[in-house]
């Protein structure tokens, strides 16, 4: 099984879920992750252009099954009383990042 490694960091914003959201939207259309069906490993012949939408993305059976390798892989930013899913992200609460940081900032 393969794996990849990405980061990214964006201005703080009060709301987590839309600055995630923005990010996504400017990772999609800058085209920085990896889009199976145009991967280098298959035929010229056989590599199709990138999706228009992220939702055209996501319909496709392939990247539900190997998604991005990217930020588009992460779907939400949860909430105090979401459940944690795939595709999601929970941050620490304050009490954690100083159990785990000696602080909260």
């Amino acid at each position: 099984m393969g794996a990849s490694s990405w980061n990214y960091s964006v201005p703080y914003q009060e709301d987590l879920d839309a600055a995630l959201q923005t990010l996504r939207r400017e990772v999609f259309q800058a085209g920085e992750y990896y889009w199976v069906k145009g991967a280098d490993w298959r035929p010229v012949e056989e590599r199709e252009p990138r999706p228009p939408t992220l939702e055209q993305l996501w319909q496709d059976e392939l990247v539900q099954q190997a998604g991005t390798h990217s930020i588009l892989d992460v779907f939400q930013v949860l909430g105090p009383d979401d459940t944690p899913d795939y595709n999601t992200v929970e941050p620490v609460t304050a009490a954690e990042a100083r159990e785990l940081l000696g602080r909260t900032s």
